[in-house]
């Protein structure tokens, strides 16, 4: 119950008392004062009444007139004259009862105690009879009405303006209590706000305490952030040029072919120092240095990349540079002819390869390709660029559509009639440490012109046709079905940043999962991490609007960027899965310095971490030992 229903309460509580103990320190003064004074008026009455019939002759019909008279000039109940021998002489009695305006039962519960006023006649020196006076107390009944209707009326005014004035004044000394329990609740979903300090004492020494605990933890994550980076600096990049070094390097790309769901084409740039040796004789170690830098960095600019370090960027051995191009690089082959044209001219001579790959391939027949086609780059003079020709290359081919057919297609996926079922999902388990599965990540299919295509395939094509956010809600209206069919799945969809970004589709989905909060329970939402760090400010806000309808949201592809957020702590993120890069490298080296160091930041904030790109069930093994909370990829049945 809120505070402001228990101040009405409250206030309510004691009013009611207040009015039920003035109500009988008042109507009982009042009984007590009106029965003095009625019967102080019966008894004057009655010896004014018997002195008048004393000394007057007592005829009846005299006698019976003035008492009528008297009783008609008073507001009199009973007069009634009796003789010594107890018959009555005469007799007026008043016994309207219709006139009574007052409820019976607050008659009965202030029954007044009137005693009749009597006085002795005489006739003579003998008695004549005795005067019985009893006055009406209807009139005293009514007062004592009207004053507790007065009385009630006036302290439900004051209930009334009491209990405005203490809302909004409960509503003014409390409006720092909302900080104080967003904040505790930010803690219980493991995000950990800062404040200002409310004025009021108590307030302030919670919400002082929790911003002590708030800005610790940010210090702790920030310093093991930054160890991380450092860490990985020293492991994973080429010191010379700030790239990738050939393990990690070689890692990014097994993990591209390793990866079956992406059945999209891909593109590998090679780049060759020519005649290097020569060119440390000419220009010195330290120009050439600096050249190889000016080279990496033009690649990272014209990537749009923030460093050279990034995923896609590495160094072979001292001459030879990869470039594992995005897949949303709409023209690779014009990109790599523009790069060439940059470089021709500089200090250096290049000799650039570049094919296209998918992943059913093997790393050493596309290496092997690479370098045939490097050959042929350095037997020209200056910077050359050799690409292999559609004829020439061993890739297996996409199914070809047009930009029509692709159109038609995703269209048909948007379909209110069609949509749901063109749509279809790929289940693929995701394992806890007890080989339990956590959730089933559902991979989008789609069903159009005879064929099957995967989200890699559809995805480039949404993208060109400014669709993916209405994709996405299809495919969360697909995911929500799914739910609602098999009351014992749990499952978890990839869906794009840019979707919850944008105003008008984060309402529609926020609709959509508040009206089945019974399934956003069991529903995962997964962003790529490269996705949120280019939005993470508008997405951060949007990701904790999505917690509230009950779904857990998750980090997929993360390394340690993801880690240095700011106000990570503050996203509420429920689980990790560790880009299968990190994985692989482990396999292979046994090298778990900076995956540790990933766990343990993200274990101190609560959240989930998951190993993505697990090959074989041996792994498992090894990884849930290194402190992995689950598993997933192919070698996850």
């Amino acid at each position: 119950m809120s505070l402001i229903k228990q101040l009405w309460l409250g206030i309510i509580g004691l009013l009611l008392i207040a009015f039920i103990s003035s109500f009988f320190v008042s109507v009982y003064n009042a009984k007590s004062y009106f029965e003095d004074q009625l019967n102080l008026k019966n008894n004057d009455n009655a010896q004014s009444l018997a002195l008048s019939l004393s000394q007057m002759d007592k005829e009846p019909v005299m006698v019976e007139l003035f008492i009528a008279a008297q009783f008609d000039t008073g507001y009199y109940r009973r007069i009634e004259l009796i003789d010594p021998m107890d018959e009555t002489i005469q007799r007026r009695i008043f016994d309207d009862q219709e006139s009574i305006t007052i409820p019976e039962w607050f008659e009965d519960l202030i029954a007044l105690d009137i005693q009749p006023g009597i006085a002795l006649v005489q006739d003579g020196w003998q008695q004549y009879g005795t005067v019985y006076v009893e006055s009406h107390d209807r009139f005293a009944y009514e007062a004592l009405w009207q004053s507790t209707l007065q009385l009630s009326i006036w302290l439900s005014i004051i209930a009334l303006v009491s209990g405005l004035v203490g809302t909004f004044l409960l509503k003014t000394i409390i409006k720092p209590l909302d900080f104080v329990v967003e904040q505790a609740e930010a803690m219980g979903d493991r995000r950990f706000l800062v404040g200002d300090e409310p004025r009021t004492l108590e307030f302030g020494r919670v919400v002082r305490a929790m911003n002590k605990l708030s800005k610790r933890i940010k210090a702790m994550l920030e310093r093991e952030s930054q160890r991380l980076s450092t860490l990985r600096a020293s492991i994973a990049v080429d010191h010379t040029t700030g790239c990738l070094n050939r393990d990690y390097i070689i890692s990014q790309l097994d993990a591209i072919l390793a990866d079956r769901e992406n059945t999209a084409a891909h593109g590998v740039l090679l780049i060759r120092a020519k005649g290097l040796q020569e060119c440390n004789q000419k220009l010195g170690r330290q120009q050439v240095d600096h050249e190889l830098k000016h080279l990496v960095n033009e690649v990272a600019r014209d990537l749009g990349l923030i460093s050279a370090s990034k995923e896609c960027v590495g160094r072979l051995n001292g001459t030879d540079f990869v470039v594992l191009l995005p897949d949303e690089l709409n023209d690779q082959q014009a990109w790599c002819q523009a790069l060439r044209e940059k470089l021709d001219g500089e200090k250096i001579n290049y000799a650039m390869a570049f094919t296209s790959f998918s992943c059913i391939e093997a790393r050493g027949h596309l290496l092997a390709r690479l370098d045939s086609l490097l050959v042929r780059a350095e037997q020209q003079s200056n910077t050359a660029l050799e690409m292999l020709s559609g004829s020439e290359s061993s890739v297996a081919h996409l199914p070809v559509l047009t930009e029509s057919d692709w159109s038609q297609c995703i269209q048909q996926a948007l379909n209110p009639l069609t949509g749901l079922s063109a749509l279809k999902f790929a289940y693929f388990p995701t394992q806890d440490a007890q080989s339990k599965i956590w959730h089933q990540e559902a991979m989008m299919r789609l069903d159009c012109q005879n064929q099957t295509f995967t989200a890699w395939q559809i995805l480039p094509w949404a993208k060109r046709f400014k669709q993916v956010a209405e994709l996405d809600e299809k495919v969360l209206e697909k995911a929500l079905v799914a739910l609602a069919e098999d009351v014992d799945l749990k499952l978890a969809v990839n869906i794009s940043i840019t979707t919850i970004a944008i105003e008008s589709v984060r309402t529609r989905l926020l609709q959509q999962l508040n009206q089945s909060q019974n399934l956003a329970s069991r529903l995962a939402l997964e962003f790529t991490e490269q996705e949120f760090m280019a939005q993470q400010a508008s997405a951060s806000a949007a990701l904790l609007l999505i917690k509230q309808t009950g779904c857990k949201i998750g980090i997929e592809k993360a390394g340690s960027n993801i880690l240095k957020t700011p106000n990570i702590q503050e996203l509420g993120l429920d689980y990790l899965k560790i880009n299968s890069v990190f994985v692989r490298e482990f396999i292979t080296s046994q090298n778990d310095r900076y995956l540790r160091g990933i766990m343990t930041l993200a274990h101190t904030l609560g959240i989930i971490v998951i190993a993505e790109g697990v090959m074989a069930e041996a792994e498992i093994a090894q990884l849930i030992e290194l402190g992995f909370d689950g598993v997933t990829g192919p070698g996850v049945a």
